[in-house]
């Protein structure tokens, strides 16, 4: 079995590693800023998983085959340089980041042109429920990745086919057109969790109740969308449709966005809503961005006079 690498520590990389784990492969599991002594507790798919944050020899990253990269998006560049200079060549690396982070990836693969460069997209229901337990809520999401503009193209690797192939695409899967599955994700999550996170909404089916300023919205995300990557291969009225019909699904959660603010925690706002900084044109968004960060800062100024 191919030797399996998950940086970060938090329900993202539990859950990867978690599920590596019960398909037997080898898994090493290491914290995003360095070495953490901590053991995590994961529950899913009907068993309960041990999970052992390590301190990584350089001779442990050498045998390295293939790494899944799971950190926030704000700790995605100093993830990459802090372990990829100790990584084989030529082996996968599959970022799994919330928001627009192609900027980041575009400056690691010039930095680090020697690795097989992956779009990665999360899309599972698990929760911390404290500090190292974690719990899969249901059995249906997945773990995507596929091939990324960034660097040459590649066809899959022996260790993801070995991963592909013990999963029998359950919950690791492929897919040759990831790229545009992330796309349309980042164009949800920015509408849902800006704006959520703007008014304070403990539910997101209250966006909802303003379908105006929810349609004004997204046709400033479609735009920038536009700008950021080109055309998109979907019309702008048929994503507000399935935008309307994912807020639908998932209409009594809160915004992840919205939690990290109540709970005095950095947001990833910089890479949804934040992404129209510095272009002018984009005035709901621009408003909905400098808003965020003021709620963000406000609260983790707070949290630091306690």
């Amino acid at each position: 079995m191919s030797r399996c690498l998950v940086i970060g520590n938090g329900a993202i990389g539990t859950t990867i590693a978690s599920r590596l784990r019960i398909l037997d492969f080898s898994c090493r599991f290491v914290g995003r800023r360095g070495p953490l002594y901590i053991t995590n507790r994961f529950e899913g798919w009907g068993q309960v998983t041990y999970l052992k944050v390590h301190s990584l020899s350089e001779e442990d990253l050498s045998r390295i085959r293939i790494a899944f990269v799971t950190v926030r998006a704000y700790d995605l560049g100093g993830a990459l340089a802090r372990y990829l200079p100790y990584l084989p060549k030529n082996i996968p690396i599959i970022p799994f980041c919330h928001g627009s982070v192609d900027h980041i990836i575009s400056s690691a693969a010039r930095k680090f042109p020697d690795f097989i460069w992956r779009s990665g997209l999360c899309s599972f229901d698990s929760i911390r429920v404290s500090e190292d337990i974690f719990k899969l809520r249901s059995e249906k999401g997945f773990a995507l990745w596929g091939p990324s503009h960034h660097g040459a193209e590649s066809g899959i690797s022996p260790a993801e086919q070995d991963i592909l192939n013990a999963d029998q695409q359950v919950f690791f899967r492929w897919d040759s057109s990831a790229t545009t599955a992330i796309r349309r994700k980042w164009a949800f999550d920015t509408v849902i969790h800006s704006l959520s996170a703007s008014s304070g909404f403990e539910q997101n089916g209250l966006l909802l109740s303003d379908m105006k300023k929810l349609r004004e919205t997204f046709a400033e995300v479609y735009r920038l969308g536009i700008e950021l990557w080109g055309n998109w291969n979907e019309s702008e009225d048929k994503l507000f449709e399935d935008l309307i019909c994912r807020i639908s699904a998932v209409a009594a959660e809160e915004s992840s966005m919205v939690r990290d603010i109540r709970m005095n925690r950095r947001t990833e706002n910089h890479y949804l809503a934040g992404r129209s900084l510095g272009r002018h044109h984009y005035k709901i968004l621009n408003a909905l961005a400098v808003e965020i960060h003021r709620k963000s800062e406000s609260a983790i100024s707070r949290n630091r006079r306690k």
